[in-house]
Parts: structure tokens; sequence; C-alpha cells
């Protein structure tokens, strides 16, 4: 029996497609709960696998965060607002994956207010 080139040329490339399967994403690493003070930089990351290209879109209670598409989300200089669960959707070709929540917590510094009265006499302010 002949084999013709291009028959084993199709079969190999069926081979190569059958083990390198295009797979829909899997989160494998999840956002992590942070306390942070007021004013510090936060980052959130995620562990992915599934066939390139992967979309990210990050959310802050359940509503997309305009402009965070990527595996990781930044926020500089966190604000008591900032606080909240962060959770990220995975997207490709395949289907999608959704993160846990990873909660984010703002806390302001600790103020002194044991303040001591002013002697007597003296005015205070």
């Amino acid at each position: 029996m002949k084999t013709s080139f291009l028959t084993l040329w199709t079969f190999l490339l069926a081979v190569i497609s059958l083990s390198a399967a295009d797979t829909a994403p899997t989160v494998t690493g999840q956002p992590k709960s942070q306390t942070v003070n007021a004013g510090t930089t936060v980052l959130f990351g995620v562990g992915t696998t599934g066939t390139v290209p992967l979309s990210f879109q990050w959310l802050k209670n359940g509503t997309p965060i305009a402009g965070a598409s990527q595996s990781t989300y930044r926020i500089d200089s966190a604000t008591v607002f900032d606080s909240g669960n962060y959770s990220v959707i995975v997207t490709n070709s395949f289907g999608s994956a959704s993160s846990s929540n990873g909660q984010l917590t703002v806390v302001f510094y600790a103020i002194n207010t044991n303040c001591t009265p002013a002697p007597s006499g003296l005015v205070s302010f």
C-alpha cells in the first residue's frame, strides 16, 4: 500500500491538534484578601491556564472596573472607598472562568486621642 506524503502530513497535523487541545480558562491562583493602611499600594493577581489569548475583567463588588483588563489589578494610594470584594473573570474563545473574591479592607492610621489638657491659666486650641 502506497501512502502519499500529503496523507501522512494530514495525519500528523491531526495528531498534533488532538494532543494540543484547545481549552477554556481555569483559575489556578485566587486573589488574596488584604488589610492595608490608607495610602498603601494594593496589588491583586490571579493565576490562570487555558488557550491564549486570555482576556481579563476585574470586578469590585460584582461590578466591572473600567480599564482593569490585565492579569493583575493595582490600586495606587488606596482609600477607604477602595474597600470591597475584588474578583476577575477570565475568558477566551473556548469559555470563561471566575475567581473567588479577595477582600480589601483599607484602614486609617491610628490617631492618639489621649490629649493632655492645658495647664490651668493657659488657653488651648
